[in-house]
């Protein structure tokens, strides 16, 4: 069945239409429209099973589908929903990191339990350590509502780096 996307769409379809909220044949369609290049049905269909099936991995895709449509913007939201529903998937900063870089945004982005952090102060590297202002960390216990221990604390750390500079 290697290739035949047209009669995977009409399998899925017809899972489609005994059970309207079958994620796997939702993905099976994206899958199957992105292999035959129709991206924009794609995206399509990873939009409808958000809206049932909020997961991060489809909302990775998603992200994925939009950066090869061009739409650089939209990918960085949708990766940066996908960080917030699975913070602890380094994959998603990986990707994240290469988006930033497509788009030319420089510096370090941080990300704290998956909630994307802005300051006037920015964190720095130096020396091969990132060093994290502790008005940030300030600002993220407020923002989370929450005291940070000092495992989140070494986890801004971490978080803070992209691609190329971890040691």
């Amino acid at each position: 069945m290697l290739g035949n996307y047209d009669q995977v769409i009409d399998m899925a379809n017809k899972a489609l239409s005994i059970d309207p909220q079958n994620h796997k044949a939702m993905i099976l369609l994206a899958q199957s429209y992105e292999s035959k290049g129709d991206v924009q049905s794609a995206i399509s269909y990873l939009e409808e099973l958000l809206k049932v099936n909020p997961d991060a991995k489809v909302q990775a895709y998603l992200a994925i589908l939009n950066e090869k449509e061009g739409n650089l913007e939209k990918a960085l939201e949708n990766m940066e929903e996908a960080i917030q529903k699975e913070p602890e998937d380094d994959g998603l900063y990986n990707e994240i990191g290469k988006l930033y870089e497509e788009m030319g945004l420089e510096g370090i982005k941080l990300f704290i339990k998956g909630q994307k952090v802005e300051s006037d102060v920015k964190p720095l590297v130096k020396g091969g350590t990132t060093l994290v202002p502790v008005r940030i960390i300030v600002a993220a216990q407020q923002k989370l509502g929450t005291a940070l221990t000092s495992t989140a604390v070494v986890g801004l750390v971490a978080d803070a780096l992209l691609p190329g500079t971890k040691n």
